[in-house]
C-alpha cells in the first residue's frame, strides 16, 4: 500500500496542470514526431522513444501521487 501524501490545494492543482500538460501536449507531440519516422532503428527515433518513456514515467508517477494525495488546508 502506498503512503498518503499531504498537499495543499495549490499543490494538487499544480500536479494536475503538469499532468494535463504532459498528457495533452508533450506526449502527443513526441508521438506525432515518432510516427513521421519510418526507420525505427534511427538515432532520432530511439531518442524520441526514450523521451516518450520518460514522459510516460512521469505521468505514472504524478497519477500515483494524486491517487495517494490528501488535501490539507493551511489554517493560520
Amino acid at each position: 500500500m502506498s503512503e498518503e501524501v499531504f498537499l495543499p490545494p495549490q499543490g494538487i492543482d499544480h500536479i494536475r496542470q503538469r499532468l494535463n500538460h504532459l498528457e495533452l501536449i508533450e506526449s502527443r507531440k513526441i508521438t506525432q514526431k515518432m510516427s513521421s519516422i519510418d526507420d525505427h532503428s534511427s538515432p532520432a527515433f530511439i531518442i524520441l522513444n526514450e523521451m516518450k518513456q520518460d514522459i510516460d514515467r512521469e505521468i505514472y508517477q504524478l497519477k500515483s501521487l494524486l491517487a495517494n494525495a490528501v488535501v490539507v488546508e493551511n489554517r493560520a
